[in-house]
């Protein structure tokens, strides 16, 4: 049998007689392995399982890390993105407004829990501090 490539998954079996369809995903955004894994009957359904979660990852139909919280994506977004376009003095100011008035109201949430209502609750939270709009 030969090896598979990188990317790919894995199918094998269990001591138990069942078969387990594995494919890792891409790493989370703090740099740690991530797989999804699936234990089925038979080996052909595990290979099908297979080839379906690899075309779910090439499609973006898996949501590859659904527990970042805006402060983890901030952070991310400050030492990437930010960095390559903006001044260091920009990201600096942008980091201490993140810090000081953004991250203590909505930092905690996951991005995909994130709504309209935090963000509203946020603005009326640093009106009432004397903060002003804009």
């Amino acid at each position: 049998m030969t090896r598979r490539s990188h990317g790919e998954g894995t199918v094998y079996q269990r001591s138990d007689g069942r078969w387990v369809a594995e494919v890792q995903l891409p790493n989370d955004h703090l740099g740690r392995r991530r797989r999804r894994k699936r234990t089925v009957k038979t080996k052909k359904e595990a290979e099908r399982i297979c080839r379906n979660l690899l075309a779910d990852i090439e499609s973006g139909r898996i949501e590859l890390d659904g527990s970042v919280t805006v402060t983890d994506w901030c952070e991310t977004w400050l030492a990437g993105a930010a960095r390559l376009t903006c001044k260091e003095r920009t990201v600096a100011g942008y980091k201490y407004a993140l810090d000081r008035w953004v991250l203590p109201h909505v930092g905690r949430y996951q991005l995909r829990q994130l709504h309209v209502g935090h963000i509203e609750k946020m603005q009326t939270s640093l009106l009432d501090a004397g903060l002003s709009v804009g």
